[in-house]
């Protein structure tokens, strides 16, 4: 009842009426499903500063969604109850999304341990580190330029940061280089027709990919939106895109910590 009536209050905010609304959900779909579209963020807030006691959250702090290795097709997902789950797909709101490019001088295919990258970018244009410079005349961002000829030696990097129903705090994504394309595409194609990326649910699945000339196997993202009840895609309207931007906002902090914050953490080394 208490849920009911906090998305009641949100609702009846922004008519600008004086008496409780009635949630058609019909109407509010979106809205009833994502907990942090419905609740009170300065609660959450709260919750937060108490759980941790103070400490520092980045975005590599998160709970990371995973894609397997070897071509497999199963997410491995966190859950609170069971720790990760394994699932063929999933679907969420994408709150914001960051690039940037890593280069190490020695990979994991070569022999190295893991180590922060020599050379990063938080803007895909310059590099902080050895090289570093302007990416666009960068060797090390030349295709052909990665180990064995293959591909480039400077890796791009991208982090999804996706709203999910029960979660107040997004979780993220690490895409792979190769599926980097993948979402770019889906990003195109949304801006094509004039769909602002965080309006719509969109729904990830994986697919079994081999690289050209019989070379590496491995999982590669596939994003549609996701279809609804009516089997039309699921897309926000605007009290809902409203209340989006507000909890973007309010998380700001954590989506917009410096890319280059990577080389100080450990779980965002030459693993590629």
């Amino acid at each position: 009842m208490a849920e009911e009536e906090q998305l009641a209050t949100i609702i009846d905010e922004e008519k600008e009426e004086t008496q409780l609304a009635t949630i058609d959900k019909k109407e509010y779909p979106v809205l009833v499903q994502y907990k942090a579209l419905a609740g009170d963020l300065e609660k959450v807030s709260t919750i937060i500063r108490e759980n941790l006691g103070g400490q520092t959250i980045t975005p590599f702090s998160l709970d990371r969604i995973t894609i397997p290795t070897g071509g497999a097709t199963n997410w491995e997902i966190p859950d609170l109850m069971e720790g990760t789950i394994s699932a063929k797909s999933f679907h969420g709101i994408i709150l914001h999304f960051t690039h940037g490019r890593s280069f190490w001088a020695q990979g994991l295919d070569e022999g190295a341990s893991p180590v922060p990258p020599d050379c990063v970018s938080d803007d895909l244009e310059f590099g902080h580190g050895d090289p570093g410079g302007p990416c666009i005349s960068c060797p090390f961002n030349q295709w052909d330029s990665g180990h064995q000829g293959r591909g480039k030696a400077c890796k791009e990097k991208m982090m999804i940061f996706l709203l999910r129903e029960n979660t107040y705090i997004p979780q993220v994504i690490q895409v792979p280089t190769m599926s980097i394309k993948v979402v770019k595409a889906f990003m195109l194609r949304l801006a094509s027709e004039g769909i602002p990326y965080y309006s719509v649910v969109p729904e990830f699945t994986l697919k079994k990919t081999q690289q050209t000339g019989g070379g590496l196997t491995f999982s590669q993202m596939v994003i549609s939106i996701k279809k609804n009840e009516e089997n039309k895609g699921e897309m926000l309207n605007d009290l809902e895109i409203k209340r989006l931007l507000e909890a973007r906002e309010h998380l700001a902090p954590i989506l917009h910590s410096s890319y280059q914050r990577a080389q100080e953490e450990n779980d965002y080394l030459n693993d590629e």
